[in-house]
């Protein structure tokens, strides 16, 4: 079983919403009358996770070139004390991740049935290493596999490194293109469990995949269909 990391096993867009709020709360305060900050600064984030990938370093700086591009148009002189205060906000979504309160529950049931678990996450590679040695699930996966993009040629790269065999393969994520569409293209069988992206990760599904609601009943289909696939 290939798992997704951010959003599927653990909380990360629930800490960018909370730093986009505070983002758009601190440009009010500072006079900044520009209206839908938020839906400008996805906007605007997402074209540059367009242009350089992704970084720990992307959310702040999109913060910082948002600021400056506002205060550029408003007139309104950029300020280096209001610039540390907005790169401090865009930093602050790196604090302790939070599991899901069925992630522990599914890692343990699926390995408890003899199913080899993996994950296939995207983002910094110190920084994903960081949040799962932090949350002390590291030791639950045979192997972690960190892309910067996760495409058929990252999906087919781990079933040959693993020496796993598609139809026998399931892949649980949250995002239907980047961790299911890529999988199913190849055969693996995909659960996608929706919750809250990126922008810049927004699809719909292109294959056959079990959407549920929750980690749990990702696991309970896939243990009801042990006898076929395990």
């Amino acid at each position: 079983v290939i798992f997704d990391g951010d959003d599927t096993l653990w909380e990360t867009m629930s800490l960018y919403t909370k730093a986009k709020k505070e983002f758009e709360e601190l440009l009010k305060e500072s006079a900044f009358k520009t209206d839908n900050i938020i839906e400008k600064l996805d906007e605007l984030d997402a074209n540059q996770a367009k242009k350089f990938g992704i970084s720990k370093e992307r959310f702040a700086n999109s913060m910082l070139l948002f600021y400056e591009q506002l205060s550029k148009s408003e007139n309104i002189p950029y300020s280096e004390e209001l610039a540390s205060k907005i790169q401090d906000i865009g930093y602050s979504v790196f604090k302790k991740p939070i599991l899901f309160e069925d992630s522990l529950d599914t890692l343990n049931r699926l390995r408890d049935a003899g199913y080899q678990l993996l994950l296939l996450t995207k983002g910094d590679q110190e920084l994903q290493r960081m949040k799962t040695d932090t949350l002390g699930i590291t030791g639950y996966f045979k192997k972690i596999y960190i892309y910067p993009k996760k495409r058929v040629e990252e999906y087919t790269e781990v079933l040959d490194d693993s020496g796993l065999i598609p139809g026998n393969t399931w892949v649980i994520g949250n995002s239907a293109s980047s961790d299911i569409n890529p999988a199913t293209k190849l055969g693996i069988n995909g659960i996608l469990v929706p919750k809250e992206t990126w922008k810049f990760e927004e699809g719909s599904l292109e294959g056959k995949a079990y959407v549920v609601s929750s980690l749990k009943d990702a696991a309970d289909i896939i243990l009801k269909n042990s006898s076929l696939y395990k």
